[in-house]
């Protein structure tokens, strides 16, 4: 569970959307600390994605997102990856995702 500004969001809610875009084969939501003016939220949501289409999907994802959720449920930042970390038993590794490298569209 996330929590965007006192809102409840289902992580597997906003993957749900953001796998039904046609351009992205695979993706995770994680909520992170809200910083900056942001705060007040106290979490933000980060979205990783792998994509067919690399980073040129995003501007239509995001019209994607703005129709299909809430408008605290859409992702504040988007990282772009050529892989999601999955553990063991194949799940995706948010611990893994939480410490990854740079934000590619905040």
């Amino acid at each position: 569970m996330i929590i965007v500004g006192g809102e409840n969001v289902h992580g597997a809610d906003v993957e749900a959307v953001l796998r039904s875009h046609p351009a992205i084969t695979d993706a995770a939501a994680i909520g992170i600390p809200a910083t900056g003016l942001r705060e007040v939220l106290g979490e933000m949501i980060r979205a990783y994605l792998v994509s067919s289409e690399g980073e040129t999907v995003l501007p239509d994802l995001k019209r994607h997102c703005h129709k299909c959720l809430p408008s605290y449920a859409i992702p504040h930042e988007w990282v772009v990856v050529d892989k999601l970390p999955r553990n063991a038993s194949g799940k995706i590794s948010g611990k893994e995702l939480f410490e990854s490298g740079p934000l590619i569209n905040p």
